[in-house]
């Protein structure tokens, strides 16, 4: 199986089609003796065609089958919403769902949240997890869920769109502030790198005993430093475009390694036409990474790096968007279209799945365990399920281990109202775009939802946005008290932290060329509350998105994403599009897809054809098509091992009851 440059699903998808067959082919070499498949396989034969379904037996006791969703976040939701399409689109098919969400109704959406400093000023929020949408053919189903749900894009806004509108968002502003290594500079990092001294804008080798290379700086003062890891990455996209077949060996030579690593080897084929490439020294790999992510943001598999930008290899206008009222706004709208909105439960954490009994599936919650489902479909964090009490629930030893050992990335967030958009008034930054720093705060993000508010309204800024280990430094300073007035008295040292960077960050800028200390008593005075978040210390959360390090998505991906008769695991660390709205909205459907495949109660069937019937999200059908990530033949395996595990599990689980009386 070798990647496509020119096929019509993405190289992502393509790779993760890859790892699913490398697990599909051992898991049919394990189970070949006991289901009598024949002779193993060896390691390059591809699988034969899958065979007859044989579904466990449903209790026919009149009663409606009913799901359990754990989570409310997108995932959650969606999976919701799919059933309820279903219900109405299948004849003589009707699931009911029960829905439990950890948090409180302000925080339905999980990882989609706003948190607003009041709800009678306009704009008065800031977006604590996803913020902004870009609009190209990845994110298809979710801009069909914003049709859906009748949220309308509005390319020219007025001061006050509808709430739920899709608005532009402006990833790249004007006069935006640079500030590192205690040199300021403003507008683009060509605009300034070109001019500078030995392209070397922030004298970063300046005292360096390991000196990053002329050409390198050279390089990225035509684009960004971002352009150097470009030219690393080149002769893999060159490869896949040219010859497919090695192509793809190519990339799998580099799937046990980080970035880091890869930056700084040998690489496996030259890049003739690049300017410079690896391997760079020390101060070099942090230097691209400074510019270009968190500190450690290097630490995840370079395959994924080199995906990354494959998958968003698309025009420079591709258009991105937020979403007026905060992207929370995506979340409630969701739950408002629910058959049922009452379905869903606040306030309600589980701590156990018991699927020890087919279609029987019970939860534990306030320590009791309730509940008769014929499936669950968990979308909470890995990090969440390792609270739970999973002993019973049938899971593979590839999800156990995943849920033990699967990166998490963190992320960390901090927020000021002021009593004025002062980097507006002041210094011109008055088309959204970012600060970028090496400072604390890392990276200011200017908002590009109140570009028409009165320049005297109040005004929110998302002062620091940080990832990695830049966020579990700057997380040592928020507290932990859900008490706000609490938490600010707590957070007088990260308020000061956060004011003096913004001052230096804004220091130094043409027409003002006031110092750090003009700056911060231009702004102190008009700050008058803030929010701070570390989603690594919510406990609804436990981190921020999956970070797969090196090996983890081809060891890890496969396992999480096969479903069973009882219990499904969704959520974007179930998609290969992690960390991205899209992967929760695709994980859901590929989850209940999988999962009909697998029961035989009334209807389930019928689903699952129509499913695999749609061609895709088009339109205002955000359910259509199967993801692309695996193929018919791969979902089809994939049930069948499920129910054999299942059927492994309810046999052992009944050779230990037995073998305890």
């Amino acid at each position: 199986m070798s990647l496509d440059i020119h096929s019509p699903r993405s190289i992502r998808d393509q790779w993760a089609r890859y790892h699913v067959q490398q697990a599909l082919r051992k898991t049919y070499n394990t189970f070949a003796p006991s289901l009598r498949l024949g002779r193993p396989l060896g390691d390059h034969e591809d699988l034969p065609p899958p065979p007859r379904l044989r579904f466990p037996s449903t209790s026919s006791t009149g009663t409606t089958p009913r799901v359990c969703i754990i989570g409310a976040g997108a995932a959650g939701l969606f999976t919701a919403l799919l059933f309820d399409y279903l219900n109405q689109n299948v004849p003589g098919f009707n699931v009911e769902y029960d829905i439990f969400e950890s948090g409180d109704a302000t925080r339905v959406g999980g990882r989609l949240y706003t948190y607003n400093f009041s709800t009678s000023i306009p704009h008065d929020y800031y977006d604590v997890g996803a913020m902004r949408f870009p609009d190209n053919p990845i994110m298809q189903r979710t801009f069909c869920l914003f049709d859906y749900l009748g949220m309308q894009m509005v390319s020219n806004p007025t001061p006050n769109p509808p709430t739920g509108s899709i608005i532009p968002y402006y990833i790249q502003g004007n006069n935006e502030p640079w500030c590192f290594n205690g040199i300021n500079q403003t507008g683009t990092y060509t605009s300034f790198a070109s001019s500078a001294a030995d392209n070397d804008p922030f004298q970063m080798n300046f005292d360096s005993a390991d000196p990053i290379p002329p050409a390198a700086l050279l390089a990225a003062a035509g684009s960004s430093p971002n352009a150097v890891l470009g030219f690393a990455i080149q002769p893999f996209t060159d490869a896949l475009k040219e010859d497919p077949v090695n192509g793809w060996k190519l990339l799998m030579t580099i799937d046990g390694m980080s970035t880091t690593q890869f930056l700084a080897a040998q690489p496996p084929k030259p890049n003739p036409t690049a300017p410079i490439m690896p391997p760079f020294e020390y101060n070099t790999i942090e230097w691209l990474e400074t510019f270009g992510g968190g500190t450690n943001w290097y630490d995840q598999a370079h395959s994924e790096t080199v995906l990354e930008y494959l998958d968003f290899d698309y025009s420079d206008d591709t258009k991105w968007w937020c979403i007026e009222g905060g992207a929370q706004q995506l979340a409630i709208k969701m739950a408002a279209k629910l058959e049922n909105p009452s379905s869903i439960s606040y306030n309600s954490r589980i701590t156990g799945i018991d699927a020890s009994t087919p279609n029987m599936a019970q939860i534990q919650l306030n320590g009791q365990w309730q509940g008769a489902y014929v499936g669950v479909f968990n979308s909470t964090t890995m990090g969440c399920m390792q609270k739970m009490d999973l002993s019973k629930a049938g899971l593979s030893y590839g999800q156990k281990q995943a849920i033990r050992s699967l990166g998490y990335g963190a992320s960390a967030k901090v927020g000021m109202k002021f009593s004025r958009p002062w980097w507006i008034t002041d210094f011109g930054i008055n088309l959204g775009g970012l600060g970028h720093t090496d400072l604390p705060i890392r990276t200011t993000v200017y908002p590009s939802y109140n570009l028409y508010d009165p320049p005297e309204n109040s005004a929110v800024l998302l002062c620091s946005y940080e990832w990695q280990q830049d966020a579990q430094r700057i997380s040592t300073l928020i507290s932990s008290s859900s008490n706000h007035d609490a938490a600010l008295a707590e957070e007088a040292a990260l308020k000061e932290l956060v004011l003096r960077n913004l001052a230096l960050l804004h220091a130094y800028q043409p027409g003002t060329n006031l110092t750090p200390d003009d700056v911060y008593a231009k702004i102190f005075p008009l700050y008058i509350d803030h929010y701070a978040h570390d989603w690594y210390h919510d406990d609804n959360t436990y981190g921020a998105f999956a970070f797969f390090r090196p090996q983890q998505f081809g060891s890890m991906w496969p396992y999480i994403i096969a479903p069973s008769p009882s219990v499904v695991i969704i959520g974007e660390h179930a998609s290969n599009h992690h960390a991205w709205v899209v992967g929760a909205l695709e994980s859901a459907v590929h989850g209940v897809h999988g999962w009909l495949t697998q029961n035989s109660f009334p209807g389930a069937q019928d689903a699952a054809n129509l499913m695999e019937t749609w061609k895709g999200p088009t339109g205002q059908n955000p359910f259509g098509g199967l993801p692309q990530f695996l193929s018919m033949d791969q979902r089809q395996w994939q049930a069948r091992f499920g129910l054999a595990n299942d059927e492994i599990f309810q046999s052992e689980l009944a050779k230990g009851q037995k073998g305890a009386k």
